[in-house]
């Protein structure tokens, strides 16, 4: 394990672990060791145009991630480089974008990879713009047998989809009255 840093983590911030350890894949085994560098390097604006859910554009901090490895798949060895940036909000502290460039390296297999990842994250707020603090609801009996019966206080329901524990979907009204 590698410590990133205690967040959140300023601009010039800067911490190098050193990193170990054994690791499995697809039936291959071995050690690593390395060095994991962190630097929090840039700060300004970020723009981004429509990425299918929204574009985004605010104040941010980049935070660099370097990892050196090499490998030991006895009696082989390589190397895997790493270099990350993860771009966080000012304002919230959220993560929004991140990109990754890895390269592998194990010569005697003739392996000589590069990997490129960038990510765009949006991460929506589930939320109501406007809470009417005057609209009350209630539902009753709990647990329901036959009958449901939904007060609203005199606001009007458009549509009600009812799910079991399961999470199947056992009821869906448009316009209900006041009993389901």
């Amino acid at each position: 394990n590698a410590t990133l840093g205690t967040f959140p983590l300023n601009y010039t911030y800067s911490n190098t672990d050193n990193v170990a350890g054994t690791f499995n894949y697809s039936g291959t085994s071995g050690t690593f060791t390395g060095t994991f560098e962190t630097f929090v390097d840039a700060y300004g604006t970020l723009n981004m145009n429509d990425l299918g859910s929204g574009s985004y554009s605010g104040s941010v901090t980049r935070m660099r991630t370097e990892q050196n490895i090499t490998l030991t798949v006895f009696p082989f060895s390589g190397t895997v480089t790493q270099t990350s940036y993860n771009y966080y909000d000012d304002s919230t502290g959220k993560i929004v974008f991140r990109s990754s460039t890895t390269n592998f390296s194990i010569p005697v297999l003739g392996i000589n990879d590069t990997a490129v990842s960038n990510e765009a994250i949006n991460d929506p707020t589930l939320s109501i713009a406007n809470i009417d603090n005057n609209t009350s609801i209630a539902f009753y009996p709990n647990p329901v047998k036959d009958i449901l019966t939904i007060n609203t206080n005199n606001t009007e329901i458009n549509y009600i989809e009812v799910y079991d524990l399961n999470g199947r979907r056992v009821l869906e009204i448009h316009n209900p009255q006041n009993r389901v």
